[in-house]
């Protein structure tokens, strides 16, 4: 590794903790701008199986959601149960976020790509994009921030890009409209 991706590594990772110093100082920060965060592991559990509960009617009400929208947030909460299993309830938070703030980079890193071609350009771009104050304000829905730059590139590799290998960015265009989605 270079002095110069070395120097980058170093800057991203100073502003990600810039950015989220509240991160880590203890309390139920998330909860103001998620709404809901499990505390223990029964509660993700049992957060995970109620995505279920849609290919039965027993929830069944009028003028109740039947599921069909919520059925997209099966990745995401399954992805934010797992991760409250593994780390518990405060660290879960730290690593969904960061996790998900070097998702929106990456993701934005190579929709760039698709305009510019200097690779100092595409990491100022992506930088300004993750910690730009709408990235802020979407504390909660960080991974949302990343599905729309993930989306027109797959996209555009898919229809516009090399003819081998075409099948992973088809994938890669399903999995980011199927996350896009579960965040509308």
């Amino acid at each position: 590794m270079n002095k110069s991706n070395l120097i980058k590594i170093i800057v991203f990772i100073g502003l990600l903790l810039l950015a989220n110093l509240f991160l880590l100082k203890p309390g139920f920060w998330f909860y103001q701008d998620a709404g809901f965060w499990p505390k223990n592991n029964q509660e993700a559990i049992v957060l995970f199986l109620q995505q279920f509960h849609i290919f039965t009617n027993l929830g069944y009400y009028i003028g109740s959601d039947q599921g069909l929208l919520s059925f997209t947030k099966i990745l995401p909460v399954s992805f934010i149960s797992l991760i409250t299993y593994v780390f518990k309830q405060n660290n879960s938070q730290i690593v969904f976020t960061f996790i998900g703030y070097i998702l929106s980079f990456v993701s934005f890193y190579l929709f760039s790509g698709i305009i510019f071609n200097d690779k100092k350009i595409r990491y100022i771009l992506s930088i300004a994009y993750v910690f730009n104050p709408l990235s802020y304000t979407l504390q909660g829905y960080v991974f949302y921030n990343a599905t729309i730059p993930l989306f027109i590139y797959s996209f555009y590799k898919y229809f516009f890009g090399s003819r081998e290998l075409r099948i992973k960015y088809l994938l890669l265009n399903i999995f980011a409209g199927f996350i896009w989605v579960a965040y509308i």
